[in-house]
């Protein structure tokens, strides 16, 4: 599917309405799209086909001046998903930029999360190149989003961590750190486009750009800096809920035991009391039950009392 958008006017166009700097928004394209695509713009091998692999890293290509090509961007754009285990996760989808002479060609396997975002830029930018640059600028703050709802995640865990005896916060906590492998992998390649970006002499050279170039790179850093904490939390997280889960485990086993001597205890002395052999009491059997209710309630009463002091329950 495509649609197209004049740049400044976050309107929906056609390809032929369109005039002047416009944004082409390619998405879930078929094969017979792909390869009008190449066709109509001369695109090299690979700028297209690299929207579409899940295993394509960020990067870039001829921004440099000189270049005959044109200029390409691929980004990963995070998204979340619920996981096998039924907790939320995060992973990413590349999106391809291929930058022409004033059009903006966006690529990529599903339609883009932040389709809102980037039409709001459209009202901030007059070249495609700047529009380029304020998605890739989207796509920054969208990771800082979501690292910060992992970050409200964990806090919740807190609370729930004392009382936990189910592996519900372990999966909840792999499901985590599953996403921010996935962060990690992709943000480490984007602080080398952003720097590729901020070095090329061919484009975003507005005047507009200077401040957004700029930005980022410190956001970037930024939110590398911000998983990194945060997966270490997580690791820490990890670990303590393991043993939490383990002692609180072992606390739930111990009032078992403590119960179960303590209900032992008034079988065995009705048994006894109940063999076929002298007993006290024989001639008077109620005085008999009730002595005997007594003494098991007694010795009961006593048993917990001394577990109670050993601190079994």
């Amino acid at each position: 599917m495509q649609k197209d958008y004049a740049i400044k006017q976050s309107q929906t166009t056609s390809a032929t309405e369109t005039s002047g700097a416009c944004w082409h928004c390619v998405f879930d394209p078929s094969e017979a799209e792909l390869q009008a695509l190449k066709a109509q713009y001369e695109l090299p091998d690979g700028y297209v086909e690299a929207a579409l692999d899940d295993h394509e890293d960020a990067r870039s290509e001829a921004l440099r001046e000189g270049a005959d090509a044109p200029g390409f961007i691929l980004v990963r754009e995070p998204y979340a998903y619920q996981g096998d285990t039924g907790h939320r996760t995060y992973a990413t989808m590349p999106i391809a930029l291929i930058l022409l002479a004033d059009e903006l060609v966006t690529i990529s396997r599903d339609k883009p999360r932040l389709m809102d975002a980037y039409l709001q830029a459209l009202d901030q930018v007059e070249t495609a190149d700047s529009l380029a640059l304020r998605i890739v600028d989207r796509v920054l703050d969208c990771y800082t989003k979501d690292i910060d709802d992992m970050a409200d995640s964990t806090h919740k865990m807190e609370k729930q961590v004392k009382n936990s005896a189910k592996n519900t916060l372990i999966c909840e906590v792999m499901s985590l750190e599953k996403g921010l492998v996935y962060f990690n992998a992709a943000l480490t390649r984007t602080k080398t486009l952003v720097a590729d970006i901020r070095d090329s002499d061919r484009y975003f050279l507005a005047a507009s750009d200077a401040r957004v170039l700029f930005l980022l790179d410190v956001k970037v850093r930024q939110i590398l800096t911000t998983v990194a904490s945060t997966e270490e939390i997580l690791d820490q997280y990890n670990s303590a809920i393991s043993s939490v889960v383990g002692n609180n485990l072992n606390l739930i086993m111990k009032m078992l035991t403590s119960v179960s001597i303590l209900l032992a205890i008034p079988p065995i002395i009705s048994g006894i009391f109940g063999q076929n052999t002298w007993i006290p009491w024989k001639g008077q059997p109620v005085y008999g039950f009730w002595l005997t209710l007594a003494l098991a309630a007694g010795i009961s009463g006593a048993v917990a009392w001394w577990l109670h002091r050993k601190d079994y329950f």
